[in-house]
């Protein structure tokens, strides 16, 4: 692997299990943590499709960007917007990768895709990885308020203005 991939200027880490994942971990210096069953399953393109995805994980420092918007949506957890914003850029670091991944690939083939979505993603980003998988051509909405979140909102707003207007 490293000789394969021995231009990057990140690590790459292949772990014997008998799970198959890949995913990018490091916040300072982000590396490509890869099973090496994974490996073992797909052809060298999707591979290559895998480790692109990975590469640009890394080169964007999405750990990083992910903790840091955790933190702020844990430390300010008393403004619900917070929570959408932060599932929003979750989701669509996903779906930039992707489509990374899929410009940058050697093929253009249906298994490629199959291939990158053995890659590890928030649970909540998945349903908007398959429908950009299955609708290449149309664009991927991804809603940044859901009505829960957004009545939240209003009602600590109006909490706030109330106990503002009490005093």
């Amino acid at each position: 692997m490293k000789s394969r991939y021995k231009d990057w200027k990140w690590e790459i880490r292949v772990i014997d299990s008998p799970e198959r994942f890949a995913f990018t971990a490091g916040y300072l210096r982000p590396k490509t943590v890869v099973s090496k069953s994974l490996l073992l399953q797909l052809e060298e393109k999707e591979v290559d499709a895998v480790m692109l995805r990975q590469q640009y994980q890394c080169s964007r420092y999405n750990p990083l960007r992910s903790l840091v918007g955790w933190l702020i949506q844990e430390s300010l957890s008393f403004i619900p917007i917070h929570r959408s914003m932060f599932r929003y850029a979750r989701i669509w670091m996903e779906l930039q990768a992707d489509q990374y991944a899929l410009s940058h690939s050697r093929s253009k083939d249906e298994r490629i895709k199959m291939a990158l979505l053995k890659c590890e993603s928030p649970r909540e980003a998945m349903v908007y990885r398959l429908r950009q998988f299955s609708h290449p051509h149309a664009s991927t909405r991804v809603p940044l308020l859901t009505v829960g979140s957004g009545l939240h909102s209003v009602l600590m707003a109006l909490l706030f203005m109330l106990g503002a207007t009490a005093c």
